[in-house]
């Protein structure tokens, strides 16, 4: 003779699934969310640059970044975009990889011309430098 399965046996499998999945969210929500990040300082004339905003919150600029110091990020339609820095994400209690953020004596030497793509991602456009020849 088999006993009744409990019910409380069953739901624990259950609930332990359901509270990963709840945590896993969370923190894959946290690793990506740019929110706070950034600030648009331009808007080049335009009414609405929620697409821009929906861009950057998705985007992960950490690499892009200064560890003190904000950049400015020029894209081709006119509108600017500053990065905040590292240090000041931070103090606002926002999850940023301050280890993948540049120092700030690096110098660009060719800083490239953003551009929003129709598809709402964020593209870097460098210019490419010929090779002179010697002769």
């Amino acid at each position: 003779m088999q006993l009744p399965k409990s019910p409380t046996l069953q739901a624990k499998p259950f609930r332990k699934v359901v509270l990963a999945v709840i945590m896993l969210s969370f923190l894959s929500f946290d690793a990506n969310a740019q929110e706070g990040t950034y600030e648009i300082i331009d808007h080049s004339g335009l009414t609405d640059v929620s697409n821009y905003e929906s861009a950057m919150d998705e985007a992960n600029f950490d690499a892009f970044r200064y560890e003190g110091k904000r950049r400015t990020l020029n894209f081709k339609s006119g509108v600017k975009i500053e990065l905040l820095s590292a240090t000041e994400i931070l103090a606002k209690g926002i999850a940023v990889d301050k280890s993948k953020a540049m120092n700030d004596s690096t110098v660009i030497k060719s800083e490239p011309e953003w551009e929003l793509m129709a598809n709402g991602y964020i593209r870097a456009n460098y210019r490419s430098t010929e090779k002179k020849s010697r002769r």
